[in-house]
């Protein structure tokens, strides 16, 4: 399992809090998003890439995990790539602005 960096924990446990998910699951989804990276790591799957959330729950299937485990596992990733693509955007909004010389 890869350790996710403290800022995308963060992150992504206050998009948790924004989109009313239950504190009970947290833990829950914070443990898929730790899974998900070192399972694209090993059979070299591109985190970034979408398509690779159908491998991971494909082996969470092979795994016997359940058809809820599996749910929620989709929607933990599903955050993590609404997240990593918010992010992506302030990051080139503020690249263009840079590069204009607009103050921010």
């Amino acid at each position: 399992m890869i350790q996710i960096h403290f800022d995308i924990k963060i992150d992504f446990d206050a998009l948790l809090v924004k989109k009313e998910i239950s504190e009970k699951v947290h833990s829950s989804y914070s443990s898929w998003l730790r899974y998900y990276p070192g399972f694209c790591h090993e059979h070299h799957f591109d985190r970034s890439n979408k398509t690779s959330l159908s491998h991971f729950i494909n082996r969470l299937q092979d795994k016997n995990q359940t058809d809820q485990q599996q749910k929620q596992a989709s929607h933990a990733v599903s955050i993590y790539y609404e997240m990593e693509l918010s992010n992506s955007d302030k990051r080139i909004t503020s690249a263009m602005m840079n590069k204009y010389g607009v103050e921010q």
